[in-house]
């Protein structure tokens, strides 16, 4: 189990690679979009997928980092449960 301070003290960058850091450790990656501007499909944001490239959350890359701290963190406690 992971447990990381997020938000305290910490700036986007680095809750970034915190929340990367704790995909991986479930077997996932997280995709930051790298769309110039904001479509109806590409939100701009964030998409969680795991090893195969399926997508897990996101699809339209419509997470923020508090919906991907959320997520991970509720996986984590399914795979604990």
């Amino acid at each position: 189990m992971c447990k990381m301070p997020f938000g305290i003290g910490k700036n986007k960058k680095d809750r970034e690679k915190l929340l990367e850091k704790m995909a991986k450790q479930q077997g996932l990656v997280l995709i930051k979009s790298k769309a110039k501007k904001r479509t109806e499909d590409d939100h701009k944001q964030y998409r969680i997928v795991n090893v195969s490239n399926v997508i897990q959350a996101g699809e339209k890359f419509d997470l923020n980092l508090d919906d991907v701290e959320n997520f991970l963190k509720a996986r984590e406690n399914q795979e604990v449960s």
